[in-house]
């Protein structure tokens, strides 16, 4: 099984409805949660 690392910047777009990016965003995380584990780094959020 492999895991993806994400950046923050994915999240903040599917959660963020006024996004141009929301639909694509949500979409692919929404799928990802099936699929695969996502990890966000520590790094990245800082």
């Amino acid at each position: 099984m492999s895991m993806l690392s994400i950046d923050a910047n994915l999240l903040l777009y599917a959660f963020n409805t006024a996004s141009p990016w929301h639909k694509d965003s949500r979409a692919w995380l929404t799928s990802m949660q099936r699929e695969e584990e996502v990890a966000v780094s520590e790094l990245i959020l800082a």
